[in-house]
C-alpha cells in the first residue's frame, strides 16, 4: 500500500475523468469497495453522475462509499475508538465551551485568567455573556490546534510563546494557561489527538475503511490533511487527484484578473487550450487559463454578460428575466444545466423564494414561476421552529414579556399547532388581551425582578379576568378578590380563553425551572419537558421535533461530566448557535435549476453559470476580526492557509466559476441606488472583469452603451420600466413580467386625467319603507354608507393596537376610555362604591396615589353627568311608535320618550352627531303627529341644551327633502361631512373665524371615508353644494338649540 503522487487535472470534469479511469478501469473486487473522498456533498453528487454518464464505464456509480474531506479525520478516529485504541475526543461540540465555562467558574483558576474573568464581568449583570465568550474562544483553540500546532505543542510544555516563538505579553497569557488547564480536564487536545491518529495509522490499517482511498481534491489540502492522507497510504492504497492552479510567469505581462483572483498552487498538468477563438467566453477563459493578456475585441455576443441593477429584489428579478430569456432563446437548455451562485445567499434567499415561487404556490404571472428551481439545502441556513419557540422562551424569561411578545408565541407554528390557535382563534385572541388589559409581565415575580412590585396588567391577572368573565358579566360590576370580568367576553370564547389559560400556566411552569442556575445535562432535560408542554407539529413536519431532541440529546451526553452552573442567558446563546439545520438531506444533482454559494460547487462545470449580488458589499467580503486572535495579528508573523483566509478563498472561488462555465457566464450586480437611482462605480471584481473583456469602444464600458454590442445590460430600477419592454427589429423584450407590462404600458399610454372619485354613480332600487335610524346613521357619514351600499365595506376602521406600557404618563384617551366606561354603569344605576372598584380594578389606571387621583377625576366628572341623566330620565321611558308617509314613503320609527323629551347623553361635550340623531327623532314626532305638548329634545353632557322639535308641517318637508337627499346619496357622494358642516353652521362648533376657515380647520380630522371621495377641503367645496348642504340641513338645528342648565330645572 502506498500514497500515489497526486495527479493534476485542468478541470472538474477532467478530474472526474482521471478519478473514473482509476476506478472503473481497475475496479475492486466483487465484494469489495472504494471509498472516495470528494470536498463536500455537491462534489459527490457531482462525480457519481459523472461516473453514471460515462461512456466508456459501466454507467452507473456503485461499489463505492463516501466520505467527504472535512469529516475524514472524524470518521476514522471514531472507527479507532470503537476499537478501544484512541480514546473519545472531549473537546468536539458542545464538551469544549462546557469546559471552559466550568474552569472559568472554579476560584482556584482566578488569577490566571484574570483578564479573561474582566472581561466577563458580573454573570448576573450579562446573562449569557459566558457562553457566547466561551462558543468564541472554542472555535478560536481548535484554529489554534489546526493552523499552527507548535505553538500549542509549547504551551502543553508550560511555553507560553505566541505564533512567532516569542513570549507571549502578560495580557494574552491567559490563554495558554486556559489551554492547559482544559487539556488537564478533557485529555489530548486536537493537535495532540491528530499526532496520536497519525502514530495509529503507521501501525494500524483502518478498520471497516475500504483497502483503496480515492481523493478528489479541488483545493491545495492544508497540512493536516495531507498528513493523514500519508499516514492513510501505510496500509491503504491512497490515490489523490488535485484540481491545479494555472501557472504565473510574474517575468512576463499577463492576465490581471487571474492573478488577482487565483490562490491555488499550480502543478505539472497536461498542457491548456491556446485556441482564442469562438465566443467571448471562450476568448476569455483560454487568456486566463494561460496568463495572456486582454486581447481587444469589438464588441460582445451575449457569452459573457453583466447586468447592472438596483437593489438586491431587483437583482434578483432581473436574473429570473435573463434566465427565462435563456431558456426561450434555447430550447436544449434545461434547469439542470443552470447554477446561480450567490456570495451572500442567505441574505438573498428570501426574495429568490419569493420571485420564483419556491413554495410551490405559483402567482403565473411570470414564466419563471414554473422554473424548477429550489436553494441548495446546506447552503442556506434554515429555522428550525421548534428550537425557536425554545429561543422565545428564553428571550421572554430575560425580557419584559410584553403583550406583544405573547400574541407573537402564540403565532410560532408549533405553539399554534399544539393549543388550536387558527387564523381566527388568533385575531379573537388579540382582542381579549387587549380588553383584558394585558400589558407585560407574565406574573408578580417577573414584575419583581425588574424591579417593580405591581400585580396588575401581566399576563396572568389578563387571564384570571378572562376566566371570571365566562361566570360573570361585566353588568352589573362585580369582582372577585382582586379580580374583575372583561367587557364583551361570552360563552363562545370559553375554549379559547381556555386554551390561552393552559398556555401560560405551562409557561409559568416552565420558567419556575429557568429562574435557578443548573448543569447542562439538567438543562437538557428542563427544555425537553418544555418541548412536551408547548409543541405539536404536523406529520410532514417531524424532522423539527427530530432535530431538536437530537440537539438536546447531544447536548446532554456531551455535558455528562460537566457540572459548571449555566443561567437561562447560556442556554439561549447556545440555542441561537444551534438553529441552523444543515443535516438536511443535500438536494444536488436532482434536475433543478439551482441556487447556491460560491464555495459548494467550487469547479463545477455547468452549461450557464450565473454569479448574483456580485458587489463589493458582499465579495470578496470583511475578514472577520478577533481580537484575541493571536495568529491573525500584524506581528505575529504567521501566514495562514489560503483556504483558511475567506476573502481569498472567494477571490478563487470566483475565477473557478468563469472557467467553469461551458457557454455562459452571467453576472448580475448592482449599479445603482436602490432609493435615489444614482449610478453607483462598478463593483471592484465587476470592473475588473470588464477589463479582462476587452471590448473596444463604448460597448465595453461601464455605462453609456446599448444595443446587443453591449457587454454591460443597464436595468431601469422598477419592473415597469419601458426599456424593459422595448424592443427593435427581431429581438424580444428583455422582461416577461407580464404584470409590468401592463404597468409599463399604463405609463406610455396618453395621461387621462381619473374621473373623480365625487363622481360615483351607483344604482340602488328605490326603497319603499325608511326606518329613521337608517336616515340617522346615513347622515352621520353619508361617505361611509355609500362604500358600504356600492362595495360593501369602509375605509379607516378601528384597530386596536395592543399596549405594552403600564399607565404611568396622563394619557388623554385612556381617560376618556375610564370616564365612559364609569359613566355607563352609573346612568345604568349600578353602586357607585362598586362601580369605583371594577374601575379601579380594570387595569386602566395604575394603582397607588397617581392612579387615584385620575380614577377620583374621572368618577367626579361622571358621577355629575350622570346625575342630570338620572334626573331628566325620571319619569321612565315610553315608546312612542310612529309611522309616517313622507314623498311616497313610509317612514317607520320607535322614538325613546322621558316624560316629553328626547333624551341623548355623552360622557363629554355632545357632538353634532347627538344634535343631528335628537333632531331626526322629533321630527319623526311631529310629522306622526304624536309629540306629547311641549315635546323636545336634550342633550345632556359636561355641556347641556335644549333642542325645541319642529312645527308638524316642517317636520313634513325636512324629512321628506332628507330621504331624498338619502336616496341620491346612496348612489352619489353627497358632500355633506357633518363635523365639518357643523363648523360652518356654527353647530355645537366653539370656533373662531370665518364660517369656511373653521370649516376647512376641520376638515382633516374627518376619517378616511372621506379623504376617498374629497382628499382635501377644496375638492368638497368644488362640488359647489357644501355650504347649501350645511345651511339646509344643520342650519334648523343651530336656530332651535339653545343651552340648558340643569340646576334651573323646575321641579
Amino acid at each position: 500500500m502506498s500514497l500515489h503522487s497526486p495527479t493534476a487535472a485542468t478541470s472538474w470534469s477532467h478530474l472526474c475523468e482521471l478519478a473514473a479511469l482509476e476506478l472503473q478501469d481497475h475496479p475492486a473486487g466483487p465484494l469489495d469497495l472504494d471509498l472516495v473522498v470528494p470536498p463536500s456533498s455537491a462534489h459527490q453528487r457531482a462525480f457519481s453522475q459523472y461516473l453514471a454518464a460515462r461512456a466508456a464505464g459501466p454507467q452507473i456509480a456503485a461499489g463505492l462509499e463516501f466520505i467527504p474531506g472535512p469529516r475524514l479525520e472524524r470518521h476514522v478516529g471514531a472507527a479507532f475508538e470503537d476499537e478501544g485504541l484512541l480514546p473519545a475526543d472531549q473537546w468536539r461540540g458542545a464538551g469544549l465551551w462546557l469546559g471552559i465555562l466550568e474552569i472559568i467558574a472554579d476560584p482556584a483558576n482566578r488569577a490566571e485568567l484574570a483578564p479573561l474573568l474582566r472581561h466577563l464581568g458580573d454573570p448576573d449583570g450579562r446573562p449569557g455573556r459566558g457562553q457566547t465568550t466561551a462558543s468564541r474562544l472554542a472555535g478560536l483553540f481548535r484554529r489554534y490546534a489546526r493552523q499552527h500546532p507548535a505553538m500549542v505543542a509549547d504551551w502543553r510544555s508550560a511555553r507560553d510563546v505566541g505564533p512567532d516563538g516569542a513570549a507571549l505579553a502578560a495580557r494574552d497569557r491567559w490563554q495558554p494557561a486556559l489551554w492547559r488547564l482544559l487539556r488537564e480536564m478533557l485529555g489530548p487536545d486536537p493537535a495532540e489527538r491528530h499526532h496520536q491518529l497519525l502514530g495509529l495509522l503507521a501501525s494500524h490499517r483502518v478498520p471497516g475503511l475500504p483497502a483503496r482511498v480515492v481523493a478528489l481534491q479541488v483545493d491545495d489540502p492544508a497540512p493536516p490533511e495531507l498528513e493523514l492522507l500519508s499516514a492513510l497510504g501505510r496500509h491503504h492504497d491512497v490515490h489523490r487527484f488535485v484540481l491545479s492552479g494555472i501557472l504565473i510567469d510574474p517575468t512576463r505581462p499577463g492576465s490581471p484578473f487571474l492573478r488577482h483572483h487565483s490562490s491555488r498552487s499550480a502543478l505539472p498538468s497536461p498542457r491548456r487550450s491556446t485556441d482564442t477563438g469562438g465566443t467571448l467566453l471562450a476568448q476569455v477563459q483560454a487568456e486566463v487559463r494561460d496568463d495572456l493578456p486582454a486581447a481587444s475585441r469589438s464588441g460582445a455576443d451575449g457569452s459573457l454578460q453583466i447586468h447592472a441593477c438596483h437593489g438586491p429584489d431587483r437583482q434578483v428579478q432581473v436574473l429570473r428575466d435573463v434566465l427565462c430569456g435563456l431558456f426561450t432563446d434555447d430550447p436544449t437548455l434545461q434547469p439542470r444545466d443552470v447554477v446561480v451562485l450567490c456570495p451572500a445567499l442567505t441574505q438573498y434567499a428570501p426574495l429568490i423564494s419569493a420571485f420564483f415561487c419556491l413554495d410551490g404556490n405559483a402567482a403565473g404571472f411570470h414564466p419563471g414561476h414554473r422554473l424548477r428551481a429550489q436553494l441548495a439545502a446546506p447552503s442556506v441556513v434554515a429555522l428550525n421552529p421548534v428550537l425557536g419557540v425554545l429561543e422565545r422562551l428564553f428571550a421572554l424569561h430575560t425580557g419584559r414579556a410584553t403583550s406583544v411578545d405573547l400574541m407573537d408565541l402564540c403565532q410560532l407554528p408549533p405553539v399554534a399547532q399544539r393549543f388550536g390557535f387558527d387564523t381566527d382563534a388568533l385575531d379573537r385572541l388579540h382582542e381579549l388581551v387587549g380588553a383584558a388589559e394585558i400589558r407585560w409581565g407574565v406574573d408578580a415575580d417577573q414584575r419583581s425582578r425588574n424591579g417593580l412590585p405591581i400585580t396588575q396588567s401581566t399576563w396572568l391577572a389578563g387571564v384570571d379576568r378572562l376566566l371570571i368573565s365566562l361566570a360573570f358579566n361585566s353588568r352589573p360590576p362585580v369582582n372577585l378578590g382582586t379580580v374583575t370580568p372583561v367587557p364583551g367576553v361570552d360563552g363562545s370564547d370559553a375554549r379559547l380563553v381556555g386554551q390561552l389559560a393552559e398556555l401560560v400556566s405551562r409557561v409559568r411552569r416552565i420558567w419556575l425551572s429557568f429562574n435557578e442556575p443548573a448543569p447542562a445535562a439538567l438543562w437538557a432535560t428542563r427544555l425537553r419537558t418544555a418541548i412536551e408542554l408547548l409543541v405539536e407539529v404536523p406529520p410532514d413536519a417531524d424532522w423539527q421535533l427530530r432535530h431538536a431532541l437530537s440537539e438536546l440529546a447531544e447536548l446532554e451526553q456531551t455535558a455528562q461530566q460537566r457540572q459548571a452552573p449555566l443561567v437561562a442567558g447560556d442556554l439561549a446563546g447556545w440555542l441561537a448557535d444551534r438553529q441552523q439545520t444543515a443535516w438536511r438531506r443535500p438536494n444536488y444533482g436532482n434536475g433543478s435549476l439551482l441556487f447556491t454559494t460560491l464555495d459548494d460547487m467550487a469547479g463545477v462545470e455547468a452549461r450557464v453559470i450565473c454569479v448574483l449580488g456580485l458587489d463589493d458589499s458582499h465579495f470578496p467580503g470583511p475578514s472577520p476580526v478577533d481580537g484575541d486572535d493571536l495568529l491573525s495579528r500584524p506581528a505575529s508573523g504567521f501566514i495562514s492557509h489560503w483556504t483558511d483566509r475567506p476573502r481569498e478563498l472567494r477571490r478563487q472561488r470566483l475565477l473557478d466559476a468563469l472557467l467553469a462555465a461551458r457557454e455562459k457566464f452571467i453576472v448580475v450586480a448592482q449599479g445603482a441606488d436602490e432609493a435615489t437611482g444614482r449610478p453607483q462605480p462598478a463593483p471592484i471584481c465587476v470592473r475588473e472583469l470588464v477589463e479582462a473583456c476587452a471590448v473596444g469602444g463604448a460597448a465595453g464600458q461601464w455605462r453609456g452603451a446599448t444595443g446587443p454590442d453591449a457587454l454591460v445590460s443597464w436595468h431601469p430600477m422598477h419592473p415597469h420600466g419601458w426599456p424593459d419592454f422595448a424592443v427593435t427589429g427581431n429581438a424580444r423584450a428583455a422582461s416577461f413580467d407580464r404584470q409590468a407590462l401592463q404597468g409599463a404600458l399604463a405609463l406610455a399610454a396618453p395621461k387621462v386625467a381619473p374621473p373623480p372619485a365625487g363622481g360615483w354613480q351607483h344604482a340602488i332600487n328605490t326603497p319603499s319603507e325608511v326606518d329613521i335610524e337608517d336616515l340617522v346613521a346615513f347622515f352621520t357619514n353619508p361617505a361611509r354608507a355609500l362604500l358600504r351600499q356600492a362595495v360593501g365595506t369602509t375605509l379607516g376602521g378601528f384597530t386596536r393596537e395592543l399596549r405594552v406600557e403600564l399607565p404611568l404618563a396622563d394619557d388623554q384617551l385612556m381617560k376618556w376610555q375610564l370616564g365612559n366606561e364609569v359613566f355607563e354603569s352609573l346612568v345604568a344605576g349600578h353602586d357607585l362604591d362598586q362601580v369605583r372598584r371594577s374601575a379601579w380594578l380594570g387595569g386602566r389606571v395604575l394603582p397607588g396615589r397617581r392612579g387615584q387621583c385620575v380614577l377620583d377625576d374621572q368618577l367626579a366628572q361622571a358621577q355629575e353627568v350622570a346625575t342630570v341623566v338620572g334626573r331628566v330620565r325620571a319619569g321612565g321611558l315610553r315608546l312612542v311608535d310612529c309611522d309616517v308617509e313622507v314623498a311616497g314613503r313610509a317612514l317607520r320609527g320607535r322614538v325613546g320618550l322621558y316624560g316629553n323629551r328626547v333624551v341623548v347623553q355623552r360622557f363629554g361635550h355632545p357632538k353634532p352627531d347627538d344634535a343631528l340623531a335628537c333632531w331626526l327623532r322629533l321630527a319623526l314626532l311631529s310629522a306622526a303627529g304624536r309629540e306629547p305638548i311641549g315635546a323636545s329634545g336634550l342633550l345632556v353632557g359636561k355641556r347641556c341644551h335644549l333642542l325645541a322639535a319642529p312645527e308638524r308641517q316642517l317636520a313634513l318637508q325636512i324629512l321628506a327633502w332628507l330621504i331624498e337627499l338619502r336616496e341620491e346619496g346612496m348612489q352619489t357622494v353627497l358632500p355633506f361631512p357633518l363635523r365639518t358642516a357643523a363648523a360652518y353652521a356654527g353647530l355645537l362648533s366653539w370656533g373662531k373665524g370665518e364660517p369656511l376657515d373653521r370649516a376647512r380647520d376641520k376638515y382633516p380630522a374627518e376619517d378616511a371615508n372621506w379623504c376617498y371621495f374629497f382628499p382635501g377641503f377644496d375638492d368638497l367645496l368644488a362640488t359647489g353644494r357644501f355650504e347649501a348642504l350645511a345651511d339646509q340641513v344643520l342650519g334648523p338645528i343651530a336656530s332651535r338649540l339653545e343651552p340648558w342648565w340643569p340646576e334651573r330645572e323646575v321641579g
